[in-house]
Order: structure tokens, then C-alpha cells, then sequence
């Protein structure tokens, strides 16, 4: 079954909460619903437009003009709205999304002076969708995978040269606290959305995950005693 990654990106958290009650309220799972925002993306430092980043959050065809305005949305404080579904859902899901008024990130790009309007007259880009991989396990959360889907991306050579030249790459003795930042902005109900109004699914999940986690890290330190 083919699943595709839906994308809006919105200037405000509370856009952005607004759409996701709605996607919930229409049945799609909490737990395929995450958020990118300059809180969660903190790993990546000061380089958020850059290209090799977003191929790895959202999808290797993405444009660089693409890249650039959601690196600009969230560093703005806005927020990138993502929707996992299978192909059967896409059009339910586009339904919704286009009720809410997302960033036409076309004509974003044109106003901030990334691509010319000459050619560019195919219509809104408030939507965009990349081919993704199926849930990786019961357990785990779009949320979860994009946080993991960041830090391979700031392995990457590509973003790590773009960084350095830029001069906004982080330390390494600075990815503990940068880490520790980004898992707590996903926890909040400013960037990750989990609030107490949230289904307890995506709660249940993280439960059950540090509990293996604690389990996992206890029976290390038995067998080390």
C-alpha cells in the first residue's frame, strides 16, 4: 500500500491546532499528525532553509525555493503541518486541509523573491504531498519519526557543509541540550500538540515506549552489576 505525507504549513500555532482537531474530528489518527516548528527543530541550528534538511523531514523531490519558505515559516513561528495516510485517504485529507487557508508556498516564494511569477502560474500550492514510508511500528508516532528523520538529516554531509558555511552549525558538545530541547517542544502543546484534550493514543504510545525504554536500560545495568 502506498502512503503519502501530506504538507501545509501555517504562520501560527493555533492555524495549525485548529486544522489538527479537525483532521481528528474526521478520524485520522493523532499519532499520524506531527508538526515542524523552530522549537523542534532545534538540532538543525540556525540553517532551516536548508534543502538536504527538508529532503529528509518530508521528501527527496522537494523544490529549494519549498525548502526555503518552510525553513522561513517555521523560524517565523509558524508551524508545518504534516498528515500521514495511505493513498485511499489522500482525497478526504486534501478535503479538509483546504477548508483552513494554508501558506500558498508558491506565492510565498515569489514574494520573498525565491523564484520569479514568470512561469509560475499553475494555480495555489497550499498542499504538497511526498511519496513516504509506512509506519515503522505500533509504537512509534509521525512525531516521533520526524524527530529521528532530523537527526539523520544533520549527519548528512550535504547539510553539514551547508551549516558550516553558513556558520550556523551546532557543536557538537551542544547536541545533548539541543536533543533534550527538541524532545521537550514535542511534548508541548506549542509544537508537538499534546495536550490534554488529545486522544490518548499517542500518550499510550510514548508510555509503552519509555517503559521499554527504562526496562531495556534497567536490564543493561543488572547485567553490567
Amino acid at each position: 500500500m502506498l502512503y503519502i505525507k501530506v504538507v501545509t504549513l501555517f504562520d501560527s500555532p493555533q492555524h495549525a491546532e485548529v486544522v489538527k482537531r479537525h483532521l481528528a474530528g474526521e478520524g485520522f489518527s493523532p499519532g499520524e499528525i506531527g508538526s515542524l516548528t523552530r522549537a523542534n527543530l532545534t538540532l538543525a541550528g540556525d540553517n532551516l532553509q536548508a534543502a538536504s534538511l527538508w529532503q529528509h523531514l518530508l521528501g527527496r523531490d522537494i523544490l529549494p525555493y519549498e525548502a526555503a519558505v518552510y525553513g522561513k515559516g517555521a523560524r517565523a513561528g509558524g508551524v508545518i503541518l504534516t498528515v500521514r495516510v495511505c493513498e485511499t485517504e489522500l482525497e478526504k485529507v486534501s478535503a479538509v486541509l483546504n477548508v483552513h487557508n494554508a501558506v500558498d508556498i508558491r506565492k510565498r516564494a515569489i514574494a520573498d523573491g525565491l523564484i520569479s511569477k514568470t512561469g509560475s502560474n499553475e494555480g495555489p500550492a497550499r498542499i504538497r504531498r511526498f511519496t513516504t514510508d509506512p509506519p515503522s511500528d505500533a509504537l512509534s508516532t509521525l512525531q516521533d519519526e520526524q524527530s529521528a528523520a532530523l537527526r539523520h538529516a544533520i549527519s548528512d554531509p550535504e547539510f553539514q557543509r551547508a551549516a558550516q558555511e553558513a556558520g550556523s552549525a551546532i557543536p557538537p558538545h551542544q547536541h545533548a541540550d539541543a536533543l533534550a530541547a527538541a524532545a521537550s517542544a514535542d511534548e508541548s502543546d506549542g509544537s508537538g500538540f499534546l495536550t490534554a484534550a488529545d486522544s490518548v493514543e499517542v500518550i499510550r504510545a510514548r508510555m509503552r515506549r519509555r517503559l521499554l525504554v527504562e526496562q531495556q536500560s534497567g536490564g543493561a545495568a543488572s547485567g553490567t552489576a
